[in-house]
């Protein structure tokens, strides 16, 4: 598996978003670790179960508009949400298809989170610059393997073992 982000969230944001992709296949694992409690108030994660199962790489991107995921994918528009309300050092795993988001944080603390996405070694670029510098992009063509250690470490292959 290859690393391709990680982040340091701090800003609150809408329901729901899906990532953008910058490889093929669509097998990203994605983990949300909690570093304060994620609660109802300050802006747990909601999940719409099943919808990886439906959706693709086809989104609005992270934006001011949340709700136009529905855009894309208008079945989940009625669909029910799961909150996931997580105590600090707890985490999710999710796939990164699933669509998901948070609410506002209501309160007057923190909802701090990191996230780390992981795709499979051998994925390819796709096209979709998202994370990637214009340096970075330059230097690739749709089809590449995705193989730069400081850009996406391999963190485990059972050819390693």
């Amino acid at each position: 598996m290859r690393l391709p982000q990680k982040t340091f969230e701090t800003a609150s944001f809408v329901l729901y978003f899906t990532r953008t992709y910058i490889f093929s296949p669509n097998l990203l694992q994605s983990i949300w670790v909690a570093l304060d409690e994620a609660t109802l108030m300050n802006g747990c994660l909601f999940f719409i179960p099943g919808s990886h199962l439906q959706t693709g790489f086809e989104n609005p991107g992270i934006g001011k508009n949340m709700g136009a995921i529905f855009e894309y994918y208008p079945q989940f528009k009625a669909s029910d949400s799961v909150a996931a309300s997580m105590k600090a050092g707890s985490c999710s795993f999710h796939n990164g298809l699933l669509i998901y988001g948070a609410n506002p944080n209501m309160t007057p603390g923190y909802r701090r989170a990191m996230t780390c996405a992981y795709m499979p070694g051998g994925s390819t670029y796709n096209g979709t610059q998202n994370i990637l510098s214009d340096g970075q992009v330059s230097q690739l063509s749709i089809g590449d393997v995705l193989d730069d250690d400081k850009q996406n470490p391999l963190l485990y292959s059972k050819q390693l073992l």
